[in-house]
């Protein structure tokens, strides 16, 4: 008769350094993602960019396409370390170039090079839990990555407003590099037991269709701003890469709807690009339009934080809501009127 014996502790001395480490990256991307938000305003007026507000959230998400194209393969033949390596140490020196920047394109080039070691870091983190964990423990290792995403959404907005009140939008790029680099070390010990499987992979016209994306990207972030008289053509150019790269990234059939998976992956960009167009131009509108101060901004964030927390709950625990198709349809519905009724109120009497 056999025993089957109990997963470790998430907290156990085997596991300890490595789960704090990966929560720690975790709760710094989100944070970072929410803090952002938050400050935007403000450092688009002190460096003179609002025309470009929109590029600073659209460069890193961009570049990050392009870091993660690039790190599978890299993770399959030489293991988690050296794209957790890269890529925290390019996330750190990206936030550090933000904190630091004179003009708005020294601080769009961090967010860039951010964007890009979040890609890298990203995957090296999956892979880790895949090599890291017994399969047992893997999706109680996924809920603390989870945990370090919503905690951030729940504080990170006002603390981010709080910080730039106190010692100014600078420090709330600044002192994530120090803790990042001490997240990564607490990895360390479990990278150096990973391996890959040495073998090469030729992944190149990935990673080509990835950059091409990623360009696309940033030619309609901008020719958005309509400050070149070519704006029209350099829009046209890079929807077309993008129309023509970003289905070699996707299952067939998503940009069609294709029942099942493509169809899924479809919806779930449409509605995550809603919401995170409401959530950037947010706190713009309200400190640009109503006077508000970035920590009343960031409150708001955080309030929209908790729908999302209470919604994901409700989801998983109330009997009505078992039917997927149902709790999708009532979820986008929701999401419509949200976003609607944020738009009308900060419009009115404008």
């Amino acid at each position: 008769m056999s025993v089957v014996l109990a997963p470790a502790p998430l907290l156990s001395r085997s596991y300890r350094a490595t789960t704090a480490g990966l929560f720690a990256l975790a709760f710094l991307f989100a944070f970072e993602s929410m803090a952002v938000a938050t400050v935007m305003p403000v450092v688009g007026r002190e460096l003179d960019g609002l025309a470009a507000y929109a590029i600073a959230f659209s460069a890193p998400m961009a570049v990050s396409v392009l870091g993660i194209a690039l790190a599978g393969s890299w993770t399959d033949s030489r293991g988690p370390a050296p794209a957790l390596r890269w890529g925290v140490g390019l996330f750190s020196l990206g936030l550090a170039a933000a904190a630091l920047a004179p003009t708005m394109a020294v601080f769009l080039v961090g967010r860039g090079v951010q964007g890009f070691g979040s890609g890298l870091a990203g995957v090296g983190m999956y892979v880790l839990i895949a090599k890291a964990y017994p399969q047992a423990m893997r999706p109680r290792v996924f809920t603390v990555l989870t945990s370090g995403w919503v905690l951030p959404a729940l504080v990170g907005p006002a603390a981010a407003g709080a910080l730039n009140e106190l010692l100014g939008w600078r420090w709330v790029f600044g002192l994530a590099p120090a803790l990042a680099v001490v997240a990564w070390l607490a990895l360390v010990p479990a990278l150096r037991r990973t391996s890959g499987t040495g073998a090469v992979k030729n992944d190149g016209a990935r990673a080509a269709w990835a950059a091409a994306v990623a360009a696309g990207i940033l030619g309609v972030g901008y020719a958005g701003q309509r400050e070149t008289e070519w704006w029209v053509l350099l829009f046209s150019v890079s929807v077309a890469a993008v129309l023509l790269a970003a289905p070699r990234l996707l299952p067939p059939g998503t940009w069609t709807l294709r029942r099942g998976l493509p169809a899924v992956i479809a919806v779930r960009g449409l509605v995550g690009s809603a919401f995170l167009g409401a959530e950037v131009y947010l706190p713009l509108a309200l400190v640009q339009q109503r006077g508000f101060s970035p920590v009343q901004a960031g409150l708001l964030l955080t309030a929209s934080a908790v729908a999302w927390f209470a919604g994901s709950w409700l989801a998983a625990n109330v009997r009505y809501l078992a039917h997927k198709v149902r709790r999708v349809g009532l979820g986008a519905a929701m999401l419509t009127f949200g976003v609607g009724v944020s738009v009308l109120s900060i419009d009115a009497g404008t």
